[in-house]
């Protein structure tokens, strides 16, 4: 099943962590960046995912980069800069 968003993935970034996430999530469309700050996977594939995590426990991911580029990918979703976007959207639409 799909899951609307996925409010966990906006969490681990901001705390700084890797993020392996399904692609059920809907902001693993938009967070997650494969090989910069995670992976987005298929949670049909198996063999996907044991793929994924044998790469992590040979060393093939660089676990410390993705975790700084989870931070900086997430502070451009502040709430500063939320709240402005849709004020713009709103604006437009009212032709403003």
């Amino acid at each position: 099943s799909d899951e609307t968003w996925g409010i966990v993935i906006n969490e681990a970034m901001a705390s700084g962590l890797v993020i392996f996430s399904s692609k059920n999530a809907g902001a693993s469309s938009i967070l997650v960046k494969d090989n910069i700050n995670g992976h987005v996977f298929d949670p049909d594939n198996v063999d996907e995912l044991v793929k994924l995590f044998d790469s992590v426990l040979d060393g093939q991911i660089n676990l410390e980069k993705m975790k700084m580029n989870s931070k900086k990918i997430i502070s451009e979703f502040d709430s500063g800069k939320v709240s402005n976007i849709i004020l713009e959207a709103v604006k437009s639409v009212r032709c403003i």
